[in-house]
């Protein structure tokens, strides 16, 4: 009768493992579709890409491979971030609204969104460098 019991608790516990294992994959799968909603993969893409610009020839592998590491600690990041402050509904609701027309209209303006960001990002970078350099070499001093 023991062995019954302890046999029992081992299916049952079995079970709700794989539930919670499904439950889990489940969740995972939705974090990912999020995350293509969001546009997120292609904004890694276009850092990469404005990024390769900067990197010599012969440093472009090296870079690449290094970005690949980032790129998959940053994705793992983000997937924590969202599994912790979201409930399994809340994504759902979220991937509900991206199915819609409203939704879908902004994923595909979400490309051209994050090119003009990148865009302005980089702008912005390049003048604020150079603002930058002016204070240091003195230019908005006045000199005695």
């Amino acid at each position: 009768m023991r062995f019954i019991k302890k046999n029992k608790l081992y299916v049952l516990f079995l079970l709700i493992s794989i539930h919670l294992f499904a439950q889990k994959k489940e969740n995972i799968d939705d974090i990912d579709l999020l995350l293509e909603n969001l546009g997120i993969n292609e904004y890694v893409n276009l850092a990469e890409q404005y990024n390769i610009k900067w990197i010599q020839p012969q440093h472009e592998k090296k870079f690449k491979n290094h970005f690949i590491k980032v790129r998959s600690i940053y994705m793992k990041d983000i997937k924590i971030f969202i599994q912790k402050k979201y409930k399994k509904e809340e994504i759902d609701f979220i991937l509900k609204f991206y199915s819609s027309e409203v939704g879908k209209k902004m994923i595909n303006k979400n490309s051209l969104y994050l090119k003009t960001v990148m865009n302005a990002q980089n702008n912005w970078a390049e003048h604020f460098e150079e603002i930058s350099s002016n204070l240091t070499m003195g230019k908005y001093q006045t000199k005695p």
